[in-house]
């Protein structure tokens, strides 16, 4: 679990949750302005588009929240989040 929580900090989760199946990660709400030009959040949308079904991007209290539905487990959640950073 040590290593989702480090990958969710490259990405600037500072929030993850996993309940009924799907997983709400929470972007920080300030500083991280740069991080939304970068290629590693274009990872992010691209990982979005290829799996539309599952994945979103809304907004939520005026920070963006990303959603994947069908993770069943933590290693399934562990390889989502290698998807996202490598």
């Amino acid at each position: 679990m040590v290593n989702v929580r480090w990958k969710a900090e490259q990405l600037y989760l500072e929030k993850l949750t996993l309940k009924n199946n799907i997983l709400k990660g929470y972007f920080v709400s300030n500083g991280n302005d740069d991080f939304f030009k970068s290629d590693q959040f274009g990872k992010v949308i691209e990982h979005i588009k290829r799996n539309p079904t599952r994945c979103s991007l809304k907004e939520s209290k005026g920070r963006p929240v990303f959603t994947h539905s069908d993770v069943f487990s933590v290693e399934q959640l562990d390889e989502i989040m290698g998807a996202l950073t490598n």
